[in-house]
């Protein structure tokens, strides 16, 4: 039995692109669990859970890259911010 594939949402041409250009803004997020004795020794930037409600996109495509729930607030702040479920969707899907 092979696994299913995804369901890709049906987005129009301009909807993709802003889901590109989220992805593009993440990069290689620092999606750690939690920062190394390293890093809070030396005080480098904390991983996506730890930083401020500014960066819910952070959030979300690290949360969806561990395959955790995300909390509604971010979810609701994204969509606040002009993303609709659909993107959502593709962007969670895009993290993996």
């Amino acid at each position: 039995m092979t696994p299913a594939s995804p369901q890709w949402p049906h987005l129009a041409q301009p909807e993709w692109h802003r889901v590109r250009q989220a992805m593009l803004a993440m990069g290689e997020a620092d999606c750690r669990t939690r920062p190394g004795f390293l890093s809070r020794v030396l005080g480098r930037k904390a991983h996506a859970d730890e930083r401020d409600a500014a960066a819910p996109l952070d959030v979300f495509v690290c949360r969806s890259r561990r395959g955790r729930p995300t909390p509604q607030s971010v979810v609701d702040a994204l969509m606040a911010d002009g993303f609709s479920k659909d993107q959502l969707a593709a962007i969670a899907l895009l993290a993996l």
